[in-house]
């Protein structure tokens, strides 16, 4: 079963890459460059495996499209990775506190994501 992954990310050539990094893992890939469109998607569409979510997104931050999700019951317990660049201890412990289930820094390298993906998604195999 393929599994499935939605990627909320704003910055186009950085969220081709990882789509076209993570298809060749044997993900299928959805893109999306804003929070209110995140939002609504997570609202209206069959939810993905995993979700990997910005934090600093036009429309609603990652953070509130999280707050949302976690308050859905459909998306509630879809894991979510937040991927930023927000280095700040309290960010990371505010993400924690609203369900993010794992907080990856940008500047690390593309494999330790991988790696936290696939063990967030592999008891789906």
């Amino acid at each position: 079963m393929t599994r499935r992954i939605t990627l909320v990310e704003d910055d186009a050539t950085f969220a081709g890459l990882l789509k076209y990094n993570l298809e060749f893992h044997g993900f299928a890939v959805e893109c999306i460059s804003c929070g209110t469109e995140a939002r609504h998607r997570f609202a209206h569409a069959p939810c993905p495996d995993l979700v990997i979510l910005d934090w600093n997104l036009p429309g609603l931050n990652g953070s509130e499209v999280l707050r949302q999700m976690r308050l859905q019951t459909s998306t509630a317990r879809v894991p979510v990775v937040m991927f930023t660049c927000r280095t700040d201890r309290n960010d990371k412990d505010y993400a924690f506190e609203l369900g993010v289930t794992d907080y990856v820094y940008k500047t690390m390298p593309l494999s330790t994501l991988f790696a936290r993906i696939q063990s967030l998604v592999s008891p789906l195999i």
